[in-house]
C-alpha cells in the first residue's frame, strides 16, 4: 500500500466527518433546509467514496494490498448499506434525482410473506399491521419526521433502495445520519487496515 494513498484517504475521512457534523447541525437546528442538507449529504458521499478510490489506486502494484482491496471492495458490494452509499454518490454525481428528501416518517415491520395484513392506527397514532392470526406485526424500526434516503440507481438502471441492514443486522436508525455514521465507522476501519499494510 502506498503511504500517499493512506494519507489522502485519511484526509477524505476527515472530510466525511466534517460533512457528517454539518448534517447533524442541520438536524439539530430543526429547520427543513433541504438544499443545505442535500449539499452536506453530497459532500459526505463524495468524501466517503473517495476513500475507496484512493485506496484502490494505492493498492496497485503490491500483491498483498491488491488482495486486501479486492476483499474490501467485495464487502462493499455485498453489504446493503455500503453498496447504497456507493451508488448514492454515483447517482448524485451523474443522475438527476436527489438521493435524500424529507418525509413525515417511516416504519419497518416484520411480516410473513404472502400473508394478508390489515393496516390500522394504534392508540399512539402509529400504524399497526394486524396479521391473519389477529396479532400485530413486529415493528423493527421507525423514524419520525425528518430527512430520508431515497431509491438510487446503478449505472445499469437497476434500483437500489435505501438501506435497512448493515453487516447482516437490521438498522436501528435508517435516517441519513444513522446511515452516514455507520458508513463513517466503516471507512475509518478500512483506512486503519490500509495503514497496517504500509
Amino acid at each position: 500500500m502506498k503511504k500517499a494513498a493512506v494519507e489522502k484517504a485519511e484526509a477524505r475521512v476527515k472530510a466525511a466527518q466534517t460533512a457528517l457534523t454539518n448534517l447533524e447541525a442541520i438536524k439539530i437546528s430543526g429547520t427543513v433546509d433541504q438544499a443545505a442538507f442535500a449539499a452536506a449529504w453530497f459532500a459526505y458521499l463524495t468524501a466517503w467514496k473517495a476513500v475507496y478510490t484512493t485506496l484502490e489506486q494505492g493498492a496497485k502494484g503490491n500483491q498483498s494490498s491488491e488482495q486486501w482491496f479486492a476483499k474490501a471492495k467485495q464487502a462493499r458490494i455485498d453489504d446493503r448499506l455500503l453498496s447504497y452509499l456507493y451508488y448514492a454518490r454515483n447517482d448524485e454525481e451523474h443522475g438527476l434525482e436527489p438521493t435524500s428528501g424529507y418525509a413525515a416518517g417511516e416504519y419497518l415491520f416484520k411480516v410473513t410473506g404472502g400473508a394478508q395484513y390489515t393496516s390500522t392506527t394504534g392508540p399512539d397514532g402509529k400504524p399497526v399491521f394486524i396479521g391473519p392470526d389477529g396479532k400485530p406485526a413486529e415493528l423493527l424500526s421507525e423514524s419520525g419526521p425528518g430527512f430520508i434516503l431515497t431509491t438510487v440507481r446503478k449505472p445499469n438502471g437497476k434500483e437500489v433502495g435505501a438501506p435497512i441492514a448493515h453487516k447482516d443486522a437490521i438498522l436501528a436508525d435508517m435516517s441519513p445520519l444513522g446511515v452516514a455514521k455507520l458508513g463513517l465507522d466503516h471507512i475509518i476501519e478500512i483506512v486503519a487496515e490500509a495503514r497496517a499494510l504500509l
